[in-house]
């Protein structure tokens, strides 16, 4: 059985036929956004907001991730008060602040793996770069994996047991068990980055036109490491392209330039 062509995300030059073995993402480093903590919020909403990301269920109280709004409430007359007195108006509605989920982390920085941060799959959001580390010396040797993302795409990401700590600068990270499941659609929404199969895109055959330089891949896992790419591919700007996702297949990196999908 062959095995899938390592690709670099963003070269449309570069063909399956062709391909060399992907260089180690170890260069791909960028500057590391630093984000306020009141920037988290802010980062959220600029890729849909936080409710896009968690279980929906607005409202109900049996839901952890249920996100309220709080609404005023009319102010009764006084006891004795004069009857013709303007009746009092209801305060205008204040949108309620989403609630993260119990183990979201939003420190940023490198985080030691048991101490800051537990090891487990985490859905990432207004992150730059992020790194798997064995060691914290600073060396390259030290990562295990890593990866860059633009701020509208998601990263999902699991941080191992035996890994040492973990580097980000994402402005909040979820456990995975919290992430809401789409619809079936023969539509795929404006999310993008590494999506996870059955929660964020269902398995199919599904067709797109690349808006920009597009990099796609289907997925075994989420550790970042080459050994969970089944097949990935680079399509340049203007041009169609399938992905047949599998049901066993567990994730599907896809980039903001290779625009929504549609079911063939």
């Amino acid at each position: 059985m062959s095995q899938p062509v390592q690709i670099v995300p963003g070269d449309p030059t570069v063909t399956p036929q062709t391909a060399t073995p992907q260089p180690s993402k170890k260069s791909r480093k960028t500057l590391v956004v630093v984000l306020s903590v009141v920037g988290v919020l802010a980062a959220l909403c600029c890729i849909g907001g936080i409710a896009s990301v968690l279980a929906s269920g607005a409202g109900d109280k049996s839901n952890p991730l249920s996100l309220p709004t709080q609404a005023g409430t009319n102010v009764a007359p006084a006891p004795g008060a004069a009857t013709n007195a303007p009746a009092a108006t209801a305060e205008p509605t204040q949108p309620a602040e989403p609630t993260l989920p119990p183990g979201t982390v939003t420190e940023q920085g490198t985080l030691l793996v048991g101490t800051d941060i537990k090891a487990g799959t985490y859905r990432g959001v207004g992150c730059g770069y992020w790194a798997r580390l064995k060691e914290t010396d600073g060396s390259f040797d030290s990562i295990i994996a890593n990866g860059n993302a633009s701020d509208d795409e998601y990263v999902t990401v699991t941080i191992g047991t035996r890994d040492r700590a973990f580097e980000t600068d994402c402005a909040a990270l979820m456990p995975i068990a919290f992430l809401r499941t789409v619809p079936k659609s023969n539509k795929t929404s404006e999310e993008f980055g590494t999506l996870m199969v059955g929660k964020d895109i269902h398995p199919g055959t599904w067709r797109g036109t690349a808006t920009g330089s597009c990099y796609w891949a289907r997925l075994s896992g989420f550790s970042g490491e080459f050994d969970d790419i089944l097949a990935n591919d680079n399509v340049k700007s203007g041009a169609k392209f399938t992905i047949t996702v599998k049901s066993s297949d567990k994730g599907l990196e896809l980039q903001s330039d290779c625009g929504t999908l549609t079911k063939a």
